[in-house]
């Protein structure tokens, strides 16, 4: 171990004496300082807030994940190049040590500056939103919206798989099913689309929703607006080019049937509504009923709501500062895959194919989710009559890219920057989860190829 970190400290002293600690510390000060004075975004503090959580911490996220990238490509690949890996391996000290040794290294410089960039951005908040800088109306707003964290409730998923076994065995007796459907294909159709019938709500109708509750009781809110429960729908209207508002009211029940209060509601289509939801709604343990009752046909239109993404419950969870430390933990998971993969491309390569072999691998990481979504719901479904059969490339390429899309799938589930700027609560599990795929299992998988290239190079040549 006390090679491992000495070698550690021998990658973080040649960073910081290669002025890159120096410079990066720079660029970030321009990055987060810069930028909400720049970008105005809607004109509100609202909008900065989010501009400079966004757009502030991804760009410095930007700029360490590069410099990480570029480092690392160089820490291993330079030295052997330039021979100076020489002083090392001719001491009593494997492969591993090096790798290792660089990675713990290069780690810990991209945690510093993304703490730093970190506390920057937070005390940048603190300062913008004192009283006597923001308005009260919008200072309420932010502390309700932004500067929280709240946990998502989804409602239950309707079951529809019967339903639509049903249609699917009516199509086959009439033998109205598409040429070329296979089963899978029409069952996955007609659960959609009744999903979709279910979302309408017309004039006068009623549509109710089941929440289960967190850790099998709800919380009791606080009276700050800061602890409220909040109710979030998206939904639009059937007549969207008339503009017709929509009009109704939210009951709350408990699962005996029992009305807890109601929230009147005017909206206009197509926008985001924002329910605050008095504690005395919320029942102390059991499933919660939330019912929607479509105003008259001369006050309201038909609500279609959204099927993937239309009721939700926001609860309290926790502090904004807690939140802003688990979204840096999980960024520099980020930056520490990046420096794993940059040690074993440097490890493998020289210097200039390092470079291009990881930006390229990250670029194929990036794009493949993209790709593999196209190989499967490509133009083929939309022709009529039946699709013509790929080609061999086109197979070979569709399997590489489903390939590749499944391997990165793991990283690429966490989002912490968008949830952050919503005011979503970033769970400890998902951290957990980060640090377990993000700092452990790739990093570990790129650490058995680094070591086997560099068994296999001549480290110690004389020149």
């Amino acid at each position: 171990m006390r090679r491992t970190l000495a070698i550690a400290w021998l990658a973080a002293r040649t960073a910081v004496r290669s002025r890159l600690v120096i410079a990066l510390i720079g660029l970030l000060a321009v990055v987060v300082l810069g930028l909400p004075a720049v970008i105005k975004g809607d004109g509100t503090t609202t909008g900065k807030i989010k501009i400079t959580l966004q757009y502030s911490l991804g760009f410095s996220m930007l700029i360490l994940g590069a410099a990480t990238l570029w480092a690392a490509c160089g820490s291993i690949s330079q030295e052997i190049e330039g021979r100076q890996i020489r002083l090392v391996v001719v001491k009593p000290v494997q492969p591993w040590h090096v790798w290792v040794g660089k990675w713990l290294g290069l780690a810990g410089i991209a945690a510093l500056l993304l703490a730093v960039a970190g506390c920057a951005v937070y005390i940048y908040l603190k300062w913008h939103l004192q009283p006597d800088r923001t308005p009260p109306e919008e200072l309420k707003i932010i502390v309700t919206e932004i500067m929280c964290a709240r946990q998502k409730v989804w409602s239950r998923s309707e079951d529809v798989g019967r339903a639509a076994e049903q249609r699917l065995r009516e199509l086959l007796q009439h033998g109205t099913l598409p040429q070329g459907m296979t089963r899978r294909k029409a069952l996955a159709a007609l659960k959609r689309q009744i999903l979709t019938e279910r979302s309408a709500v017309r004039p006068g109708g009623i549509k109710t929703w089941h929440f289960d509750p967190p850790d099998k009781k709800w919380p009791v809110p606080a009276d700050a607006a800061g602890g409220a429960v909040h109710l979030r729908a998206r939904f639009f209207s059937a007549f969207a080019l008339e503009k017709k508002p929509i009009s109704g009211t939210w009951q709350f029940l408990d699962d005996e049937g029992e009305l807890r209060g109601t929230l009147p509601m005017d909206a206009a289509p197509e926008k985001l509504v924002r329910l605050t939801v008095p504690g005395e709604f919320l029942p102390p343990s059991g499933p919660l009923l939330v019912r929607f009752v479509n105003g008259s046909e001369e006050r309201s239109a038909t609500v279609i709501f959204d099927t993937d993404d239309g009721l939700e419950l926001l609860i309290p969870a926790g502090g904004f500062a807690a939140n802003l430390a688990r979204a840096l933990v999980i960024l520099w998971c980020y930056l520490a895959l990046l420096a794993a993969l940059g040690l074993t491309a440097g490890a493998l390569f020289s210097f200039p194919v390092a470079t291009f072999v990881a930006a390229a691998l990250l670029l194929m990481a990036l794009t493949g989710n993209y790709f593999a979504w196209m190989s499967t719901h490509g133009e083929g479904d939309h022709h009529h009559g039946p699709a013509e059969e790929p080609g061999f490339l086109q197979k070979i390429g569709a399997q590489a890219a489903l390939a590749v899309s499944v391997a990165v799938r793991p990283a690429l589930a966490f989002a912490p920057l968008g949830k952050l700027a919503d005011g979503q609560w970033i769970a400890w599990r998902a951290t957990a989860q980060a640090l377990g795929i993000l700092a452990g299992v790739y990093p570990g998988m790129l650490l058995v190829v680094g070591v086997l290239g560099l068994s296999r190079r001549e480290l110690a040549a004389p020149p």
